[in-house]
Order: C-alpha cells, then structure tokens, then sequence
C-alpha cells in the first residue's frame, strides 16, 4: 500500500504556512545557546511539533488557590518556543475562567485557538484551547 504524502488532503494556503519555516529542529542556528546536561534546546524541537504525554504532576496556582492539578497533562515542543503544556478541562476549575470575546487565531498545526482568561480579569488571556484541532493535533483536543 501506498503511503500518501504528508498533508496532501490540506488546503494550499495551509501547507505553505507550514512549509515557509526555515528552522524545523534539525539543525540549531548558529546562534542557538549549547544546552547544559540535563536540559533541551528549543531550536531541538521539531516542526511540525510534537507531542508528548508529561512525566510529573503539573500544578497552576492563581492567589493561593489550585486552578489546575493534573498529572494528564500533555506538552507541544514546537522549533524555537518553550513547551506548552494542555491540560484536560477535568482537571482545572473551569468556573475562574472565562472566554475571551472576539480573540482567536489560527495555528498551521493545531488549527483555530479559543482563548480563556481568569474571570475577575476577562480581557487578559491565560490560556488557549482547540475544540476542533487539525487531525495531527486531535489529542488536544478541548485541553487548555
């Protein structure tokens, strides 16, 4: 059998957007710093991201108060960014978020981004989730 080639059932504009990246994690530039034993380098990850399950609990405290205890979480390690970690709605207190009206953008590779703000302070995103992630993307989906 076949295999088709990567993306070939995306849009045009989708897969030059993902194809226009000189750095996709196989090579540092020349100004990338070495990492020390023990840590990764951004410019390490690849492109397109990937996707791995977190080893340890993660923990968000907002004032005090626990907004997310989780050992379920995910981390995206995109070229050239920090992890970013997607956390399951089961496991943050979803009643001190709130949407933020009229604020999306779109990720070549996750797809359209809702973001989510602490409630006393609705204009100032916190988070972002996928309802409908790109299929590459799918175990994120609805995660903050």
């Amino acid at each position: 059998m076949k295999s088709k080639k990567p993306h070939q059932n995306q849009p045009n504009w989708l897969q030059k957007a993902r194809e226009h990246w000189n750095h996709k994690g196989q090579k540092r530039p020349e100004f990338a710093v070495e990492p020390q034993p023990g840590q990764r380098s951004v410019w390490d990850f690849p492109r397109p991201p990937a996707i791995e399950a977190v080893d340890k609990p993660v923990c968000i405290l907002y004032q005090g108060e626990t907004l997310v205890q989780t050992n379920d979480a995910l981390a995206v390690l995109e070229t050239a960014s920090p992890p970013t970690y997607y956390v399951p709605p089961k496991d943050i207190k979803l009643h001190l978020l709130v949407q933020v009206p009229n604020k999306t953008s779109l990720c070549e590779w996750k797809g359209s981004a809702t973001y989510w703000a602490l409630a006393e302070q609705p204009s100032l995103a916190v988070a972002w989730s996928y309802a409908n992630p790109f299929t590459e993307f799918a175990t994120t989906v609805s995660n903050l």
